[in-house]
């Protein structure tokens, strides 16, 4: 028990370091393609490659860390923060850096975090045992809390030095990976994430509109995000430090508004929920959309975060509806396989989006997030009644 006390600590100083280093390459490279790029589409690619290797995990059916042991999994995620980081460190030092080194990071951040996820996971279930729902909790917070910290100290570092924030996630990546080699050992193999069973048929067709529905908001997210910075530099001249308030904003908007879903779905149920979500990102993103106007930047900040509320709360009711409609684990696992795979593919395609229609003017892509979430309500209104009524399952 003292041995697992011990690791369970080394973890929680690995599941917070973790996410100050996320937290800070969030805002960094953002704010650095925004000075390097010349096109709104080489900002929105470096959003698009975080994403990608989700979709690439998903594409393969199976995850790299269900066969590696978690320490050799975390310690390599974190490393590969801490690589990136250097480079792109050293770049910038030089004057040599150019948009197409940010986006190479941007895509090695997205590995790591992509091959650490699932690690996270299964580090987590073993050390904690049978408090797992208790403790998990507790580390969960933690990574958000590190996000926001990282989010807030990234922006004050890039305030005074763009090569700053890079520079502190090479130091702190690099203590994660050492805090990830203090871990156990023992291998943890996981099952496939694409398993069928005799209802698997049934149940895919079932969530085939709860899947299309989740992909359009994801398309709807990647959008947003693939020029965030963009309006919140040239649209609203917020600045680094306010796109960073801007930004763990959205953070605490998520939050608020995954606490929320239980309220709306022992009032509407679940379809209702997942509905009422889908609604309010549509009208909150159209709103910021008409409203993008630096005179005036709190109505336009405002109304994204009424979207991310409402994102949030269709994510946790979109969980748990597909909980309900996957039935058996057996059948359950290919359903979640195509649900999480169509949503990783659709946040990267959202952003590219963004980024074309970017060009010419700021409002498009916020006007097309809200579009495809629309969209998402509309076709959320297809799903089949679901057993339960109040959110069952969230992560």
């Amino acid at each position: 028990m003292a041995a697992r006390d011990l690791a369970l600590r080394r973890y929680r100083r690995f599941a917070t370091t973790t996410g100050l280093t996320e937290g800070v390459l969030a805002i960094a490279l953002p704010l650095t393609a925004i000075e390097l790029a010349e096109q709104p589409l080489q900002i929105a690619v470096v959003v698009a490659l975080l994403y990608t290797p989700w979709a690439l995990r998903g594409l393969a059916g199976s995850h790299p860390a269900a066969t590696l042991d978690r320490r050799t999994a975390l310690g390599a995620a974190a490393t590969m923060r801490s690589l990136a980081a250097l480079v792109v460190t050293i770049e910038l030092a030089r004057g040599q850096a150019g948009i197409g080194l940010i986006q190479l990071a941007a895509l090695v951040a997205g590995v790591a975090d992509a091959l650490g996820d699932e690690a996270d996971g299964l580090a987590t279930d073993f050390l904690v045992g049978t408090d797992a729902s208790t403790t998990d909790g507790w580390i969960t917070r933690l990574g958000v809390i590190g996000l926001v910290v990282g989010i807030a100290l990234g922006a004050v570092l890039w305030d005074v030095l763009d090569a700053l924030p890079f520079v502190f996630v090479t130091m702190l990546s690099s203590t994660g990976a050492l805090f990830a080699l203090l871990l156990p050992e023992p291998l943890l193999p996981g099952p496939s994430i694409a398993g069928t069973g005799p209802n698997a048929g049934p149940t895919r067709r079932a969530a085939m509109p709860l899947t299309a529905a989740m992909a359009l908001l994801a398309a709807a997210s990647g959008a947003t995000m693939g020029t965030l910075v963009l309006i919140s530099h040239d649209g609203l001249e917020l600045g680094a430090i306010g796109y960073a308030a801007f930004l763990v904003a959205l953070v605490i908007a998520g939050v608020v508004g995954a606490g929320l879903s239980p309220v709306f779905g022992g009032a509407l149920g679940l379809r209702g929920g997942l509905l009422a979500g889908a609604v309010v990102t549509a009208a909150g993103s159209l709103a910021a959309g008409a409203t993008v106007d630096p005179e005036r930047p709190l109505v336009a900040v405002g109304a994204l975060l009424a979207a991310a509320a409402g994102s949030a709360l269709t994510i946790v009711s979109s969980r748990a509806l597909l909980s309900d409609l996957a039935g058996a684990m057996q059948s359950g696992n290919s359903v979640r396989h195509r649900f999480h795979t169509a949503i990783w593919f659709a946040a990267p395609l959202g952003a590219l989006l963004a980024g074309i229609l970017a060009d010419g003017a700021l409002t498009r892509p916020l006007t097309a997030a809200g579009l495809l979430a629309a969209t998402a309500a509309v076709v959320s209104m297809a799903l089949p009644p679901p057993v339960a009524t109040a959110p069952a399952e969230i992560g």
